[in-house]
């Protein structure tokens, strides 16, 4: 058994890996954000003048002065390169979101890595079923994108900054930040999934409480961690949500046409309807499998009290009043929200009225 002087040392060194994990993840996206953006192409002159009376200072037309007046005026010179997000402030809310994004990410990536090593040595977990469950959260992935990629008629945001020179040098740096996203999120589908083949793992003899109490605790752990990931997976989506809305705003300001919606507010909504199929067709089917195998405890029981017609020990209904196999009706809603929180996110920004 571990000291506590060896569990504080291994706990300052895995959280040393999260904040590592973490700052790389958030300087690889700067980088690359900051190396393909577009800055306005000229310096911004500003001709300004005191106001004697209120000693404010205020901007002036030059074109309307006389040549005494424009002795007194001050001329401010601001670099282009300080003048994007004055430019497209919501421009600066899409950026804040995607580092923000990236980095919680990057931050699980070691997190859920861990935690795939712990279902492993818990429930003596074979090779095959890390990689049975890597390839599953794999498809999972791959559908979501097809899905994605097999909607036309719609003009395409990374096209639209190609076509028009806008925001970024380059297109692509919108396809590639939904792809490292993905990557990203790989562990966490794969504990998903591992959860289910472990749950699968756990046996008990039902007249031993040592046993059952053992398979209790197992299932109490497993389900915990299966809503830490649902969690976790639904706070990236829901940020991927209000992203695309930032982006859809950005996309606007810099690009002003009248008669035509270059960006349709809709396809916020259909992101959110995605994502949100996206959480049900993960965490629905474990979820239930999770919970029919905890009620494999009470069904057996139930079997051998009819075979063997013997009563109910105490210590049976004292361990399963630990767990509650249905869930509280309030537990119940909270899963709802989370699955339904990529739908409730896309309608946020227009009602609340987020970006300008």
């Amino acid at each position: 058994m571990k000291t506590i002087n060896q569990f504080r040392k291994d706990r300052s060194g895995s959280i040393l890996i999260v904040i590592m994990f973490a700052f790389f993840g958030y300087l690889s996206i700067y980088l690359m954000l900051s190396n393909n953006v577009r800055h306005p192409s000229s310096n911004q002159p500003l001709y300004v003048i005191q106001n004697k009376i209120d000693n404010n200072i205020y901007e002036v037309n030059i074109d309307t002065l006389t040549f005494a007046q424009k002795e007194l005026v001050n001329s401010v010179v601001i670099d282009k390169e300080d003048m994007l997000f004055n430019r497209n402030p919501n421009f600066l809310v899409w950026t804040t979101l995607i580092l923000i994004m990236i980095t919680i990410a990057s931050a699980a990536f070691p997190v859920f890595i861990g935690q795939i090593a712990q279902l492993k040595n818990k429930f003596n977990l074979k090779f095959n079923h890390i990689l049975q469950s890597i390839l599953f959260a794999f498809a999972i992935i791959l559908f979501l994108a097809i899905i994605q990629m097999s909607m036309k008629g719609f003009y395409a945001p990374s096209k639209i900054i190609d076509d028009f020179g806008i925001l970024f040098n380059h297109g692509y740096v919108i396809p590639r930040i939904v792809i490292v996203t993905f990557i990203l999120q790989l562990p966490i589908l794969t504990v998903i999934f591992m959860v289910g083949i472990s749950a699968g793992k756990v046996v008990f003899d039902i007249k031993s409480k040592q046993s059952v109490e053992k398979a209790v605790s197992q299932f109490a752990m497993l389900n915990q961690i299966l809503l830490a990931s649902l969690q976790v997976l639904a706070i990236l989506v829901v940020f991927s949500v209000l992203t695309t809305s930032a982006l859809q705003q950005s996309i606007k300001s810099a690009l002003i046409i009248k008669n035509f919606d270059i960006f349709p507010k809709e396809i916020s909504y259909v992101y959110g309807l995605f994502f949100s199929l996206f959480l049900a067709i993960i965490f629905i089917p474990t979820y239930l499998y999770l919970r029919n195998c905890q009620n494999k405890i009470k069904h057996n029981l139930q079997n051998e009290i009819e075979t063997e017609n013997f009563e109910i020990p105490e210590w049976y209904n004292n361990i399963l009043s630990k767990i509650n196999l249905g869930g509280s009706a309030l537990d119940n809603l909270k899963l709802s929200l989370t699955v339904l929180a990529p739908l409730i996110s896309s309608f946020l920004p227009e009602q609340l009225r987020l970006f300008s």
